[in-house]
């Protein structure tokens, strides 16, 4: 590979890896045209090299943000219980501020346990024996 198509190359990764992953967008900023870029970064995203350095680039920035079991356990946790307080909407009624994360956050500690969905629901958890089990596997 000659160094200005390195230099593309590597414009092409800083920008898909620092705009959320959007081809199109990153390819233009590498100075390719806009009318094909879409197509360009789908071709680009093929090439070994650029595959490699965005899985580097991935791995570095996980590492950076790696949270232990515990954090991830009081994140998901936080999650689950504001997700059940009540509120009054407008007409009175009284609901659940947000049911969906809650079974979410749950979801998510169960897959984080080892625990998934069987055969007749026989390998779910509830919430108290998902903390039950979860501080069984934290380090004394």
């Amino acid at each position: 590979m000659n160094k200005g198509t390195k230099e593309r190359y590597d414009a092409f990764i800083t920008n898909y890896h620092q705009n959320g992953n959007n081809g199109a967008e990153a390819a233009v900023k590498a100075g390719y045209a806009p009318k094909t870029a879409h197509v360009k970064a789908a071709k680009l995203l093929r090439i070994d090299y650029i595959q490699d350095k965005l899985k580097e680039l991935q791995e570095k920035a996980a590492s950076k943000f790696d949270l232990s079991l515990e954090a991830r356990y009081a994140m998901l946790n936080t999650i689950y219980e504001a997700g059940l307080e009540d509120y009054i909407d407008a007409q009175g009624n009284s609901r659940r501020e947000n049911i969906s994360a809650s079974l979410g956050a749950v979801k998510e500690l169960n897959i984080m346990l080892g625990v998934t969905e069987g055969d007749d629901n026989k390998d779910e958890l509830t919430m108290a024996e998902a903390i039950s089990k979860l501080a069984d596997s934290l380090p004394s």
